[in-house]
C-alpha cells in the first residue's frame, strides 16, 4: 500500500509506525542471521536453506570473480520470502483447479 501512496507514510497513522517498528525489527533479525551464517562459513553439514543457498552461490561468484548479492539484496529477498509464506495458499499454484 505504502509503495503506491508514498504520502501515507507522512500520515500519524497507529498502523503505519507499528508496520515500521516490525520490518525493522525484521531488518535487523535478518542482518544477524546474515552475519552468524556468513560466520559459520556459510552452509553447514547437511543443512539446506535459503539464506545457506544463496551465501554458497555467493561464494561460487565470488571464486569466478563475480559479484553475488549484498547484504541488503539477501536482506530483501528474506523479507520476500517471509512475505510469499504468510500467505495462504491458492488452489491454482499446486494445479488443482482442473
Amino acid at each position: 500500500m505504502m509503495a503506491l501512496y508514498p504520502l501515507l507514510e507522512r500520515l500519524p497513522f497507529s498502523w503505519i509506525k507499528r508496520s515500521d517498528d516490525a520490518k525493522q525489527v525484521v531488518i535487523q533479525a535478518a542482518s544477524k542471521l546474515i552475519t552468524a551464517k556468513v560466520a559459520d562459513g556459510g552452509i553447514l553439514n547437511d543443512e539446506r536453506d535459503i539464506l545457506g543457498c544463496m551465501l554458497q552461490e555467493n561464494q561460487r561468484l565470488d571464486q569466478i570473480g563475480e559479484k553475488g548479492l549484498s547484504e541488503k539484496e539477501m536482506i530483501s529477498q528474506i523479507l520476500t520470502f517471509l512475505a510469499a509464506g504468510s500467505f495462504p495458499p491458492v488452489p491454482w499454484a499446486n494445479g488443482s483447479c482442473n
